[in-house]
């Protein structure tokens, strides 16, 4: 299925390239927006777990105009990733809803990623109400000891589906080949039940690369720091699609 934001098509044959910006301060993170910008990537994502002011609300909001600023109409994914799902802080349910939802309400960004299968909270309203300001929904799990089986992986993708999300992200870790193999099955079982869905299924490490290329709609690359295990550099990801 292909979505189409800010008129870049998601879920075409090849996987969109997306840069992560993880900075610590609001001027590091604006230095590594224009760099980013410079490189003509179509999409950007802002890991503000990074961000040492990322509990005041306001702050976050006022740094987002500035990036928009910078981005103009590039695509912009907001994360705010727990540590519980690889992040980098801890934070409690409630401001994670509080935030997240004055991201959308700003409109300056056009997705937002939400971890769907905590187990200690259901974001489905939350969801339900980011949706309703007109931005779209990453619905996200990552795993990063280990990879299960395909049926796991599908049924974890059909939960995160059940939100009513309109992206699907899953990443594991991959310990081995056969790892990312059953990465690229569930895939192309659940994208052949979901049609009308983009899928992002990424096995992490050394051995995930096939899937970064073949089972994505978006493939996450960096500039400067990685922020996941097994990413390409954005000059590697372009020379390898093309």
């Amino acid at each position: 299925m292909s979505l189409k934001i800010r008129g870049l098509e998601l879920g075409g044959s090849l996987p969109k390239i997306c840069v992560p910006i993880t900075g610590k301060n609001r001027l590091e993170i604006l230095e590594l927006a224009k760099k980013i910008k410079d490189e003509n990537v179509e999409i950007i994502e802002w890991r503000s777990d990074y961000y040492e002011d990322i509990l005041d609300c306001d702050k976050v909001i006022s740094l987002l105009k500035e990036l928009r600023v910078i981005l103009d109409n590039t695509v912009i994914i907001f994360t705010l990733r727990t540590m519980d799902e690889g992040g980098n802080i801890n934070i409690d349910n409630k401001y994670y809803e509080r935030l997240n939802l004055r991201v959308a309400e700003s409109s300056l960004v056009d997705i937002i990623d939400i971890e769907c299968l905590r187990k200690d909270q259901s974001f489905k309203l939350l969801i339900e109400g980011i949706k309703h300001r007109k931005v779209k929904v990453i619905g996200s799990s990552h795993n990063y000891d280990f990879t299960p089986s395909i049926e796991t992986i599908e049924e974890n993708l059909m939960k995160i589906n059940s939100f009513g999300v309109d992206i699907l992200k899953i990443a594991t870790m991959s310990n081995s080949e056969e790892d990312s193999l059953n990465m690229l099955l569930a895939n192309k079982n659940i994208s052949d039940k979901l049609s009308n869905k983009a899928i992002i299924s990424i096995c992490m490490g050394s051995y995930g690369m096939s899937t970064r290329l073949l089972a994505s709609a978006i493939s996450f690359a960096h500039i400067g720091e990685k922020s996941a295990p097994g990413q390409l550099s954005v000059l590697d990801l372009r020379k390898i699609l093309k």
